[in-house]
């Protein structure tokens, strides 16, 4: 399958979860600026010794974060939730430097979570893989971001 293929999928689902959204007068978040987007590679660069994946900058490109049925997909930064401004998508950056309390995560870059699975990237290995949020034990490993995506956001639309 071809990359334009696999992106035309999980941006499929990503379309799903904006209607959906749509029909409980919410919206997908913002893109992220470039600006944004600078700080936060300069940031896990700085604070997490970690580069953003390529992907997952593009993810941020049409939604800078999402919050959805129970999925979190963390954002540049802590930004509010669009239509809910009393509650806020955690940051990339801010949510690795708790998961560094563990060892366990030195390696790790934690992309979001579903309340149950934390979908990651392994820094050594560019692999992404899926752990139990607790007692994070490994699920399974996963090729590619698109991959990664597409099972985060197919779990929301159930």
């Amino acid at each position: 399958m071809s990359v334009a293929a696999r992106d035309h999928m999980y941006r499929e689902l990503l379309t799903r979860v904006a209607d959906e959204q749509r029909g409980f007068g919410s919206s997908l978040q913002p893109p992220a600026t470039e600006q944004q987007l600078q700080e936060l590679v300069k940031a896990a660069r700085n604070d997490v010794h970690a580069e953003v994946p390529a992907d997952h900058v593009n993810f941020l490109r049409q939604s800078n974060g999402l919050d959805w049925n129970g999925v979190v997909i963390y954002a540049t930064e802590t930004v509010p939730i669009v239509g809910h401004p009393e509650r806020s998508i955690p940051g990339i950056v801010e949510m690795n430097l708790n998961f560094r309390d563990d060892p366990r995560f030195n390696d790790l870059l934690v992309l979001g979570s579903n309340g149950m699975d934390l979908y990651t990237y392994r820094i050594a290995t560019g692999l992404y893989e899926v752990y139990d949020e607790i007692p994070h034990e490994l699920l399974d490993t996963i090729s590619t971001y698109d991959q990664l995506i597409t099972r985060a956001l197919t779990r929301s639309l159930q």
